[in-house]
Formats: structure tokens, C-alpha cells, sequence
């Protein structure tokens, strides 16, 4: 038989049934899975859990009778009443964003209105703004050498943002974001672009004077445009790229080039949008952007670095978009880890008030995988390349995220399913005369294994438990949770066996199957994996039958039943069957 190769990196596939994705001879998509990824280009491996940063409960202090960091002239909010304190058990984190410059440190806002930043050690916040008024959402923009801070989403009447400078002596303005009547103007969004600030409001585009954040009203300088197209839709999205300011509503996206208002000129780019700010990611030389379709991306191409757009990232799973939310689309954050190659994507899914699933897209491998984390999350921000999410959870708590082998202590749960593999036979039963995982030697193993036959999921073996302590030792759980050096399942279950061959896990799959499908998984402390490839070596039982036993055969003969067969194959030499290889790289049939 020939040789077949397979990448396992393939990521899930919701659009392909697992019977269909076995067709493909190149790549291995998963027919499920969550809290496992692709491992070193080659294989799949458990994902990385995370770690406490800090408690926020007995550090967020009440309110003061009068905001402390707003003693400076033209730092106070309108209205300067005393608010009363505090109740501390309903006040959570609900904005975050790094301070400009590589700072470690980041600015947090709370629903209550106060904004603090963590200095140094972060074992105190240091409160720098109180906008004395609960607010759900913030959008943050860097601009100059500072900060801006833009209430969101908050009930009552407008409120003006601030912009706050670490650099000079912690400065904090107002943004006097105000129509010529002198009225706060009710802000969506906003970016810095061209050495200008923008804002916008509705379907309205407003931008600062140049190289000011405040003022919104020089002549033949400041200014803003209106329903351009005649497109009175809401303007949810800004960010610059390459060079132009992409405007994107919930539908359309459209392109702002120029450096003054005699120059700016807008054109419509495409018939697709985004739900808000947060769901708009810069990285990768792209710019990409969430919707209730999918994800697509911004790229600069040609030799004059024109600005196209990607067909859908996400059409292997367009499935999982009928669990998302449509209704809270706006809440999607997207945030990169540029180190692994990775988008994470926050999005809300329908009929479940918590946050905790992440949706993960590989650039480089144009794969996707889930994460999901065992407490809810409120908001999440990237600091110094790492991501930090934010709980609720006893008074609130920050996490950094990709580290470690437990969520904080919780037992990573992981699971993945292969397709059904039918190796170019689709309706002919074969044996599977030896089968391999083929680890990496400087990783531990502890999961579940179980197969199922023939094309059907629930048709599947009882699990067995095996792990690697050591580099040379095998373990496999045995009757009632003893442990033995040699446990044979049922036959008539389709059990397995294993013993180590150095790299390899070698196990059995019993019977003849037209199809199998491998499941691996594991839900308490301590467990691991770490896979690089699968090896199979079967053979098509209805071949051989009738056959006379000639060991003379490269494969051999038998007459008589598929027990003495099985008898017989484990008396072959590792020469004398040819393997059914899936690993990570592509090599023609022999």
C-alpha cells in the first residue's frame, strides 16, 4: 500500500462533516476541540493556561469625598458635588489599555467612572480621573505622548473624554469635545491620524486642529464631515492604515486619505463592516476586522501598496457563527499575541450572560481553535506582548494569559477529535495491523484515548488512560483504576493496548473498521499532551481473505477468520507491513 502524509496542524473545521475532512490526504482538520493548538509547526499540543497578576479586591479603594487627582485647573468635571461612597461590591473593571511607549504598567477604568494606573510594582492604583458616573465601556486612543479616554456606553446626558500624559507630571485635560453651542458631543469612536485626533459621533467624522486634541473649532483647521456618500449610518470603527484612515460602519468601510481639509478626500472601499472599535486589530502588516460573517483583513499590495481586502479567514468556521450574539456584537474584543501568531477574539455568545470563550485564529497557519477559560471575563487588553484578562471574580482579579499548566489553579480541559481516517477506502473494511502516536520526547503525555468505527461518533470505545512519566516508561490505568503493566480491554469494545517505543505511543485498534476516529482528552489536574504525528499500518482484510498463509508475501496470507489473522500479523516484522503515515509534512507515493 502507499504511503500518505498529512499536516495535523489543520485546525477545526465546522463546515466539513468528519466523514468528509477524512477525504483530504494533505492536512487534518478537527472535527472538535478546545483548549488545544498547533505545537511547533508540526503537531498538537494541550494549550498553556494562566497565571493570578493581582487581587483587586482591598485594593480598589471608596470613593473620596472629593476626587484626589483633580485638584489641577481645568481637570474637574462639571459637576463637582460630593458623590457619596462607593458600594465597592457592585464597582468592576471594565476598560484597560497599556500606557503609550512600552510601558508595563496600564491604565483601568472601573464601572463607577474612576480611572487608575498601576505603577511600578502594581500594588496600588492610582486614581487619575473620576467621571463620576457609571460607565459600562471605554475606547482608549494613543495620541502624542498620552492617552485618551472616551466614555462609551453610560446613561444620561454626554460626557466630555480626557486625555491624560504620564510625561507631564500626569497631566489630565479635558478633550472639550463640544459643538459650537458649546455641548458635549456623544462619542463612538476614535483615532489618531495624520497628526490629528478624530472623533466620531453618529454618522459624523469630526478631527482636532493639528498636533491638538482640545480643539475642535480653529477655522480652516478643525472641522468634521458629514453623511459622506449619503451614508447616514452610525460610524462604529476608526484606524489608520497604511496611510489612510479606514472609517468602518456596521456594513461598509471606507477609505480617508489626505493630510488637511483641503485634501481629504473619502471613497466607499467595501460592502462589509464591524460591530465597534475593539473588533478592529492592527497586526501582521494587516489590518483585520470581526463581524457576524466572519473575519477579513486590510493588506497593502503591488508595487504602489494599494489597499485590498481578504476573502472570509473564518469560512472553515462559519458554523460557529450561529452561536454568536448578533445583538452584542459591539462587545467583541480582538487582541493579538504576535508571538505564537495568534488573534484572540472575545466574542458574546447567544444565551450565556459570561464571557469565557476565546476564538483563536493561526495566521501562519490559517487555522482556528477554541479556548475556554473557567471564570468569566469582562474585558481583556495586550501588555508588553502578553494578554491580560480581567475577572469578576471575588472583588475582580487580572490574569496573564498563555502560561503555566492550570487556569490559576483550575484543571485545563482539553479535547480533540480527528476526522474519520478511511485511507482512500472509503466502504472497504481494513485492520489496522499497528498504530503510533509519535510524540515529542521532551514533552509528558497524560489523557484519554478512545476510537470510534465506521463513520459513527457515538460508536466509540471505552477511554483508556495512559501517560508517560518518563522517557521510557508507559503507563496505561488497568481494571478499576489499578495500574498494570499490560491491560487488554474488551475485544468486543474496541479496547487498545500501548507500550513505549521511545518517541512512539504504540497502541491496537481491534476489529476491522472501515473508518476510525481518534479522541483525545482530558478534564483533571495535571494532565498533558503533546502529539507531532499518527502512524497507521493496516491492511484491506477482504484482500487477504481466501488467501493461503505464504510467509513468502510482503504482507502475507491467511485462511480462516480475522482472529487467526490478528494472530498472525503479530508475528510480521516491522519490514514486512508498509505504513500509512500522517505526519506534518507532504512526500510523494512511493
Amino acid at each position: 500500500m502507499g504511503n500518505f502524509y498529512y499536516n495535523l496542524q489543520g485546525g477545526l473545521n465546522t463546515q466539513l462533516t468528519p466523514v468528509l475532512m477524512g477525504a483530504e490526504s494533505k492536512i487534518m482538520y478537527w472535527a472538535e476541540g478546545f483548549n488545544v493548538e498547533p505545537y511547533k509547526n508540526q503537531g498538537i499540543t494541550r494549550q498553556k493556561g494562566n497565571q493570578l497578576l493581582l487581587k483587586l479586591a482591598g485594593k480598589i479603594p471608596p470613593r473620596p469625598n472629593k476626587p484626589e487627582s483633580l485638584a489641577a485647573e481645568g481637570s474637574m468635571p462639571e459637576n463637582t458635588q460630593e458623590p457619596p461612597e462607593s458600594d465597592l461590591s457592585a464597582v468592576m473593571p471594565v476598560g484597560a489599555c497599556v500606557y503609550p511607549k512600552g510601558v508595563k504598567n496600564f491604565i483601568l477604568a472601573l464601572s463607577d467612572g474612576r480611572i487608575f494606573y498601576f505603577k511600578d510594582d502594581l500594588s496600588t492604583l492610582n486614581l487619575i480621573y473620576d467621571f463620576e458616573r457609571d460607565i459600562s465601556d471605554y475606547v482608549f486612543e494613543y495620541f502624542l505622548d498620552g492617552i485618551v479616554i472616551l466614555p462609551k456606553k453610560y446613561t444620561g446626558s454626554a460626557i466630555d473624554g480626557i486625555y491624560y500624559n504620564i510625561y507631564a507630571s500626569e497631566k489630565v485635560d479635558r478633550l472639550n469635545f463640544k459643538n459650537s453651542r458649546g455641548e458635549v458631543i456623544l462619542a463612538s469612536s476614535v483615532c489618531q491620524y495624520a497628526g490629528r485626533l478624530w472623533i466620531s459621533s453618529e454618522s459624523t467624522l469630526y478631527y482636532s486642529a493639528l498636533g491638538t486634541y482640545n480643539d475642535w473649532s480653529s477655522a480652516h483647521d478643525a472641522g468634521y464631515i458629514s453623511n459622506f456618500h449619503s451614508s447616514t449610518e452610525k460610524i462604529v470603527a476608526l484606524k489608520e492604515y497604511g496611510g489612510s484612515l479606514a472609517i468602518y460602519k456596521e456594513f461598509e468601510v471606507f477609505l480617508l486619505t489626505g493630510n488637511d481639509p483641503e485634501t481629504f478626500a473619502i471613497v466607499k472601499f467595501a460592502d462589509k463592516g464591524t460591530g465597534g472599535q475593539s473588533s478592529v486589530l492592527t497586526c501582521n502588516n494587516k489590518q483585520y476586522f470581526f463581524n457576524d460573517c466572519g473575519l477579513f483583513s486590510l493588506s497593502l499590495a503591488g508595487e504602489l501598496s494599494q489597499i485590498v481586502m481578504s476573502q472570509n479567514r473564518a469560512k472553515n468556521i462559519t458554523e460557529l457563527f450561529k452561536r454568536l450574539d448578533k445583538s452584542r456584537i459591539q462587545e467583541v474584543v480582538m487582541l493579538a499575541l504576535e508571538l505564537k501568531n495568534q488573534i484572540w477574539i472575545f466574542p458574546p455568545i447567544a444565551g450565556e450572560k459570561e464571557q469565557k470563550e476565546v476564538w483563536i485564529y493561526d495566521w501562519a497557519l490559517d487555522s482556528w481553535f477554541i479556548r475556554i477559560i473557567p471564570y468569566e471575563i469582562i474585558t481583556a487588553t495586550t501588555v508588553l506582548d502578553e494578554i491580560y484578562t480581567i475577572s469578576p471574580d471575588d472583588g475582580g482579579k487580572i490574569f496573564i494569559e498563555d502560561r503555566g499548566n492550570t487556569f490559576s489553579g483550575k484543571p485545563i480541559k482539553f479535547s480533540i477529535s480527528t476526522p474519520f481516517f478511511n485511507f482512500s477506502k472509503p466502504t472497504v473494511k481494513k485492520i489496522i495491523e499497528d498504530f503510533e502516536i509519535v510524540c515529542d520526547g521532551n514533552s509528558d503525555n497524560c489523557f484519554y484515548f478512545s476510537v470510534s468505527t465506521d463513520y459513527l461518533t457515538e460508536n466509540r470505545s471505552i477511554p483508556d488512560y495512559i501517560f508517560t512519566y518518563s522517557p521510557d516508561i508507559l503507563v496505561w490505568e488497568g481494571v478499576n483504576g489499578v495500574m498494570s503493566e499490560t491491560f487488554w480491554a474488551d475485544e468486543n469494545t474496541g479496547g487498545i493496548w500501548a507500550e513505549n517505543l521511545q518517541e512512539n505511543l504504540k497502541l491496537d485498534i481491534f476489529d476491522s473498521n472501515k473508518s476510525v476516529q481518534l479522541h483525545f482528552y482530558g478534564d483533571e489536574a495535571g494532565q498533558e499532551f503533546t502529539i507531532i504525528g499518527f502512524e497507521f499500518m493496516t491492511n484491506n482484510i477482504n484482500a487477504l481473505k481466501g488467501k493461503m498463509l505464504d510467509p513468502a508475501l510482503p504482507l502475507g496470507g491467511f485462511t480462516g477468520d480475522e482472529e487467526f489473522y490478528l494472530e498472525y500479523v503479530e508475528s510480521l516484522t516491522e519490514g514486512d507491513i508498509r505504513p500509512i503515515v500522517i505526519k506534518n509534512y507532504v512526500e510523494e507515493n512511493e
